[in-house]
């Protein structure tokens, strides 16, 4: 248990910076199916590289899908 809560200090330390960044400039200008099937690819690849046990492949996949989320919850919050 101790091993993994490394990975995930770092997760939530990028996430965060990548958020508030975010944040300040804006959403992604993609369309939001282009978004949607981002968010879903990195999340089963994510998946799958924690299984396998594969540490920097999940860090990375783990951010770009926080962000991802991030996104779409901005984009949808400015429209409303």
């Amino acid at each position: 248990m101790r091993r993994m809560i490394y990975p995930f200090t770092i997760i939530l330390i990028f996430s965060a910076l990548a958020v508030t960044i975010l944040l300040r400039t804006g959403p992604f200008e993609q369309p939001i199916w282009m978004q949607v099937v981002f968010l879903f690819f990195t999340s089963v690849l994510a998946y799958a590289n924690y299984n396998n046990k594969s540490k920097f492949p999940f860090i990375v996949l783990s951010i770009c899908s926080i962000v991802m989320i991030s996104s779409l919850l901005i984009r949808f919050v400015y429209q409303a």
